[in-house]
């Protein structure tokens, strides 16, 4: 389902509405999903509320899932930025494609077995920041403008080294 379809399902929902009527000030803040060989997952969608400084997720099942409210991964000084669906152009089908093209071109091989998407806005702007882990246990990070397909960045990384931070 795409991102649009799937905020659009979940704002027409009555969960939605239930959870809104609590949480008037909070905003769409990100989107979650995981794709691999056996198909994609349902996108979890996150609701920052700034009064609470805590996250709702919700998962797009056939039946909406509401998660209870968490803190939000961040780094102390960065913002919640508020996701605004109007200016992204790219959907996460075409990204993964954008994707595909730049590691077979860049990272010829690595043989990716897992994607993350993440819909985010961050310091570099509305983006689809999306992981790809390999077999050979690394990730290509990539980034990508969600406005206009620009890939902002990508980069190699042994997941080995995660463990040594």
């Amino acid at each position: 389902m795409d991102i649009k379809a799937a905020v659009e399902r979940l704002e027409h929902s009555t969960e939605f509405s239930r959870w809104k009527k609590q949480h008037p000030n909070s905003f769409f803040a990100d989107a979650f999903m995981i794709f691999d060989d056996a198909g994609k997952t349902h996108w979890q969608l996150g609701y920052y509320d700034a009064a609470s400084k805590k996250i709702t997720v919700f998962v797009m099942e056939d039946v909406i899932l509401v998660k209870q409210p968490g803190d939000v991964f961040k780094k102390e000084n960065d913002a919640v930025l508020k996701v605004d669906l109007d200016k992204v152009a790219l959907d996460s089908g075409e990204a993964l494609k954008k994707v595909r093209e730049v590691c077979i071109l860049e990272y010829p091989a690595e043989k990716v077995v897992k994607t993350i998407f993440i819909l985010q806005h961050i310091k570099e702007g509305l983006v689809w920041n999306i992981t790809n882990i390999t077999e050979s246990l690394k990730t290509i990070n990539m980034k990508i403008d969600a406005g206009t397909g620009k890939v902002v960045g990508h980069k190699l990384v042994s997941l080995f080294e995660f463990r040594k931070k």
